[in-house]
Formats: C-alpha cells, structure tokens, sequence
C-alpha cells in the first residue's frame, strides 16, 4: 500500500483537498476527526481530568483551560497523540489491501511522522486567509496564534513535502490542482 500524508497548516485547507482526493476505492484517515471523535468519549475526558488533575467533561473545558493557561497544548498532546496513532495503526491493518491510502495528518513534520509515508502533500494558504476562515469555523484569533506558533514555518513544509497546493485563490482553482495531482497519485501507486 501506498501511503499519501496530507498535512498543512492551521485552517490552510488539508480537509478540503482531503475529501476532493477522496474516491470510493482510496480511503483516508482522519485524525482530526480521530481526536474530535476521543472528545465525546466519557471514558476518555475521564482519563484526561485525571492526567490533567482538571474536571473536564467536553471539548469547551479543554479550551477554557487552554485559554486560562492552566494546562499547556503539549501536556495534551502527549495524552492525545498515542491515541491516535493506534487508531492509525487500526487502520492501515484494516486497509492493508488497498492500493493507496491517504492520511490527513496536521502534524506530521512537527511530529516527525514524514517518514511513515511513501508522498508527502502539503496544502499551503497564505496567512491572511487561514486567519479568516480559521475565525469563520468559530475559532478566536488567539486559539489560531496558539496553534499556528507550534507548527513549522510553511517554507520548511513547503521543502520537505513532494507535492505542494496553494490554496490562494478560489475553490475552482483548488479543484483543478487537486485533479491534477491525483492524476499524479494515481500513475504514483
């Protein structure tokens, strides 16, 4: 199998470009929705208020002490992230069989997870315009400075990837180099 990252940075649009590769026979995994999914565990916000030694009981507490400052965005990840990497794990061995797969994975340099995958594809958009639609989803601009200030600079994404999207212009435009490169893909694998 042919594994594809998708990464990008904060509100760069990774999903969308996600679900335009998406075809009936090319998976993808999802780990924002993997971690979207964790929060409306009880088990899991449980065990988190026990690690965090704070009484969480949904995704709203989570932020509040983000905000607050009471917890730090790295002790969470370090509670998170080998979570997802199993569900990861869970899902390769479930398509094991498939000629491709594609992996949204908003970290996968500041993780050093590249090597995990045969291409990289790094979706780009100017600052101006993630800001907009990062507040448009109902985010706040200092959740989006918070976010933004842990990943790497996208010029040293832009060297590490194989393939680059700029997302600057309209989502026509984003169609059309989609197209194209999963024309690309497709001779790839």
């Amino acid at each position: 199998m042919k594994k594809i990252a998708i990464t990008g940075s904060i509100a760069s649009g990774k999903s969308t470009v996600a679900k335009l590769l998406r075809s009936n026979i090319t998976p993808i995994f999802d780990a924002d929705l993997v971690v979207k999914n964790l929060y409306k565990k009880k088990i899991f916000l449980k065990s988190l208020s026990r690690i965090l030694k704070h009484r969480i009981r949904s995704k709203q507490d989570i932020r509040k002490l983000l905000r607050s400052k009471k917890i730090k965005l790295k002790q969470l990840e370090k509670f998170i992230h080998p979570k997802v990497r199993k569900e990861r794990k869970n899902f390769i061995r479930k398509n094991k069989n498939k000629k491709m797969c594609f992996f949204e994975i908003p970290l996968l340099f500041e993780s050093k997870l590249q090597k995990n995958y045969h291409k990289c594809v790094f979706v780009f958009a100017p600052l101006k315009k993630r800001k907009k639609l990062f507040i448009q989803r109902g985010g706040n601009i200092k959740h989006f400075n918070l976010f933004d200030n842990r990943q790497i600079q996208p010029q040293r994404k832009i060297q590490k990837s194989d393939y680059v999207i700029y997302n600057d212009k309209s989502l026509k435009d984003l169609k059309e180099k989609v197209k194209i490169l999963k024309l690309k893909l497709i001779k790839y694998a």
